[in-house]
Parts: structure tokens; C-alpha cells; sequence
């Protein structure tokens, strides 16, 4: 009976130290990567737009993106992998919205990945004056997940795009979770 007893009381030890140090490693990951489901917000003041990204990711300096696009933020510091956001506007408001929208994702989609078989996945409203589409894009090269909101004032339009390089679901995920956030700021909506 008691060598029975002492192999039980081996193994709740083991068991006790694996899930010490399995929590131990969770909780590392969470200082490196900063506090799950944290964000941070980005306001983009040239396009009036603001979102918010998860805390650990990268701002990409205004300097390093390509013309027109006006702030972006990024979860690796190279591009061909990941997910990252992207913020630029429109010079006018012309076509409907769900027409406009589409038409400016599919363009993202053709510069981002060219040659890439292009599927619409979703295309609708976001808020009051807003679109949302999302599609994916696939090539010999690899898989592109995209996403586009556009919002509007009377003025003019602001788009928030998000893009998942062969990141998997959990870069879907990140890009959707931060393309939500997209809003106007109290300024552009003042307008």
C-alpha cells in the first residue's frame, strides 16, 4: 500500500512542476508580447482615421511606407509575413460606397500580391458611413488576406486596410480585430 501512495505522490509532483513551469512559460510569452488583447491606439491625423493595434506590434516609420499610404503598424519587422495595417484617404467621393470599396480592395489586392487569384470573401456596411470587404488572394508565391474599410465624411473618404501574409488564422484574426477599430476622428467628423 505505501509504494502505491509514494508513486501517487511522484506523480502529483511531476504534475505539480509541469504545470509550474508550463505556467511559468505562459506568463513569459505574455511579458514579451505585452498583455493579451492590450491595444494601443493609432491616430492617422493627415486621413482624420484612428484604430488601434495590438500593443507588441511595430509602427512603421511614415518614411518607409509607399506613396499615398500615411501611417501603418506591423507585427514582424518584415513584410512578406505577419499581418499589418495601413491608413491612407481618397482625394473625393465619387460612386457608391460598396462599389467604391470594392474597387480601391481589389487594386490593394493586385499591388499586394500581383498575379494572385482574388476571392471576395465579404463585402459589408460598417457603421453609419462605412464598407467593409474582405478577400483573399492566392499565387504560386503564397496567400494574402486582406481587408478594406472605408469611411466617409462629406468631404472626402479614409481607409483602414489590413493584410495577413501566410499568417495563418491567428494573423486573420489580428487584422480583423484591428480593422474594426477603424474610426473617424472628432475632427474629420467635424468637418
Amino acid at each position: 500500500m505505501e509504494n502505491g501512495s509514494s508513486t501517487f505522490k511522484k506523480a502529483a509532483a511531476i504534475t505539480a512542476v509541469t504545470a509550474g513551469l508550463a505556467a511559468g512559460a505562459g506568463a513569459a510569452l505574455w511579458l514579451a508580447k505585452g498583455r493579451p488583447g492590450v491595444r494601443r491606439p493609432v491616430e492617422d491625423i493627415e486621413n482624420g482615421v484612428a484604430y488601434s493595434v495590438p500593443q507588441w506590434w511595430k509602427d512603421v516609420d511614415p518614411a518607409d511606407l509607399s506613396e499615398g499610404y500615411t501611417s501603418a503598424a506591423r507585427s514582424k519587422k518584415d513584410g512578406e509575413s505577419g499581418a499589418a495595417v495601413f491608413a491612407f484617404g481618397g482625394d473625393s467621393i465619387e460612386g457608391g460606397l460598396e462599389e467604391t470599396t470594392t474597387e480601391t480592395a481589389m487594386a490593394r489586392a493586385e499591388y499586394f500580391r500581383p498575379f494572385a487569384e482574388t476571392t471576395v470573401l465579404e463585402s459589408e456596411p460598417f457603421g453609419e458611413n462605412g464598407h467593409r470587404v474582405a478577400w483573399e488572394s492566392v499565387s504560386e508565391e503564397g496567400r494574402t488576406y486582406g481587408v478594406l474599410v472605408q469611411l466617409r465624411t462629406e468631404k472626402r473618404p479614409a481607409f483602414v486596410l489590413g493584410m495577413a501574409h501566410d499568417g495563418g488564422r491567428l494573423a486573420r484574426k489580428l487584422v480583423d480585430a484591428t480593422v474594426a477599430t477603424a474610426a473617424l476622428t472628432e475632427e474629420t467628423v467635424e468637418d
